[in-house]
């Protein structure tokens, strides 16, 4: 059973920084997704180091305790920024991989679902690319167990298809870095709300992409992928 949420009292007391938040009930992830999405802007505009928890539980209007309560110390606020982002990603991405589509229509859904993604929690990466060095390297090592997952996922699509002859045998991680670092920077560029659609930029980054790993033999140059 979720403990009670403390009372909105002073927010000067505080919570051990070794405790962990408690409760996972609808409301507490109603507001705990609020909180994460103020901390993400407040981190990305004034940096993580200068966002204090105080200036953060005023912009929520919450006590420092409640605040605890919700999303734990102000380090593991980047730590759910980054876990918010994965479990929505890694579900769809690990069915496109085991689907029986084409592996170059992977790659081109592979790009574009993290490019929605991008647009959807844009502050949220945004905030956990340029903080993650505040991170513990307990924390730092959970965190490279997800991003794994999610390397799996880009190294099988780019096996299988290599394996069907339809992508060049070019070493994985230098095609992986290459197509994640594209995505990278996508997201510490490009600002939500563009005129250009998250689809229209997707669709731009597979056509340069395949351009460097489509094989070319004559099916590839009559589908139009080569």
């Amino acid at each position: 059973m979720p403990a009670a949420e403390p009372p909105e009292t002073s927010s000067s007391s505080s919570a051990s920084p070794d405790s962990v938040p408690r409760g996972n009930g609808p409301a507490k992830t109603t507001r705990r997704e609020m909180i994460l999405d103020v901390a993400a802007d407040m981190f990305v505009a004034n940096g993580f180091h200068a966002t204090t928890v105080r200036d953060l539980a005023d912009a929520v209007a919450l006590s420092q305790p409640t605040l605890y309560y919700h999303v734990g110390h102000k380090t593991n606020i980047l730590v759910l920024l980054h876990q918010s982002v994965l479990d929505v990603l890694l579900e769809p991405l690990e069915e496109l991989a085991a689907s029986d589509r084409d592996p170059r229509d992977k790659l081109r859904r592979f790009v574009e679902i993290q490019a929605d993604a991008i647009e959807r929690f844009h502050s949220r990466m945004v905030a956990f690319f340029r903080e993650r060095h505040a991170l513990p390297e307990e924390a730092s090592a959970l965190m490279d167990d997800d991003r794994r997952r999610l390397d799996a996922v880009l190294d099988d699509i780019l096996s299988e298809g290599v394996a069907k002859g339809v992508f060049r045998d070019t070493p994985l991680a230098s095609a992986r870095i290459a197509i994640m670092g594209t995505l990278h920077w996508y997201a510490i560029c490009v600002q939500p709300g563009s005129r250009r659609r998250p689809h229209e930029y997707a669709d731009d980054f597979s056509r340069l992409l395949m351009a460097g790993i489509i094989a070319d033999t004559p099916e590839a140059r009559l589908s139009g992928f080569a």
